[in-house]
């Protein structure tokens, strides 16, 4: 069904989110070790590799934010949900309740090593871009539609198919004059509309998740042959 489909994208990808940010919180914990000196610590973070690593966290903070949106407003309250949840077998039910405690699960170990992170970054004083998730596009984009016709409009936009959130159609203009944001960007990809970093992340880290294999699926989103 479609929450069992959906559940298992969420666990996928939260737990190839959870592995690339512990990867990065490692990075940071080792510029944070007292053998570095002042000199040492300013001329690792101006590398490119470095401001690389800055821009993917950024992107990752978005991507996290996105998947626990979306699991906030899907997933059930709890097992008794999903037992009141219509017309289940008892077998599709227990699978169902044990993909929700994992994926419930998931999420917080994700948002977890995302706090290790930023306490790394806090000990480095270092800054991620600006980014407001309350005023971002995917977050007008749940709101029930007040507002200025702007709001208006990207309350009625298509959802993403990783991530279930707003996303801007191809070559739409903003209406009011906003700045361009390059992290709502989308594209048409395998018969949806994604955003562009739903559908990288996808294709580098989520398509290729053990999990996927642990789960004995395979890739939801790539036609199986009849």
């Amino acid at each position: 069904c479609g929450l069992l489909r959906f559940l298992q994208v969420l666990m996928v990808c939260l737990g190839a989110l959870s592995e690339l940010l512990g990867g990065c919180a490692e990075s940071l914990l080792v510029l944070t070790e007292a053998d570095w000196t002042t000199e040492e610590r300013e001329l690792a973070t101006e590398a490119a590799e470095f401001k690389e690593l800055m821009r993917g966290l950024a992107t990752l903070r978005r991507l996290l934010w996105r998947l626990g949106s979306s699991a906030d407003l899907f997933l059930p309250g709890g097992d008794d949900d999903i037992a009141k949840g219509g017309d289940l077998s008892a077998k599709d039910a227990k699978t169902l309740k044990e993909l929700h405690s994992r994926a419930s699960a998931g999420l917080d170990s994700a948002r977890a090593v995302w706090a290790t992170v930023e306490s790394g970054l806090r000990s480095l004083e270092l800054p991620l871009a600006s980014w407001e998730p309350n005023e971002c596009f995917e977050a007008v984009g749940c709101s029930s539609g007040s507002g200025s016709a702007a709001d208006r409009q990207r309350s009625a936009a298509p959802l993403c198919t990783l991530c279930l959130l707003p996303a801007k159609p191809p070559f739409s203009l903003e209406a009011d004059g906003s700045t361009y944001d390059g992290g709502v960007v989308s594209a048409l990809w395998r018969g949806g509309l994604w955003h562009v970093q739903c559908a990288n992340f996808w294709t580098r880290h989520g398509s290729r998740s053990k999990l996927l294999t642990e789960l004995g699926v395979p890739d939801p989103f790539v036609e199986q042959p009849s």
